[in-house]
């Protein structure tokens, strides 16, 4: 399993899961940071241990099509699920 980690990370460090996994604790033995507009490469031999801290709904987006004159009009509203993790551990 890949652990995509936004922002800096060290041990303590909240972050943002894309996935909601069912345990309260994850490990991964691959890991990769965004920071600054590129990703760090995966460090090799490296693993992560998480605890899960919460499970939220991300911001509403909305999707809006229209035709005009036609009377054609669709809005659709999303909301991702998200999971908010707490670095617990960084092997290397």
């Amino acid at each position: 399993m890949l652990l995509v980690l936004f922002g800096p990370f060290a041990k303590g460090t909240l972050c943002t899961l894309y996935w909601k996994p069912a345990v309260n604790s994850i490990e991964s033995r691959r890991a990769t940071a965004w920071r600054s507009n590129v990703w760090t490469p995966t460090v090799a031999q490296a693993s992560v241990v998480a605890d899960v801290v919460e499970h939220i709904r991300g911001p509403k987006l909305i999707a809006f099509k229209m035709r005009r004159r036609e009377g054609y009009h669709r809005k659709v509203g999303h909301r991702q699920e998200l999971t908010v993790v707490k670095i617990k551990e960084i092997k290397t």
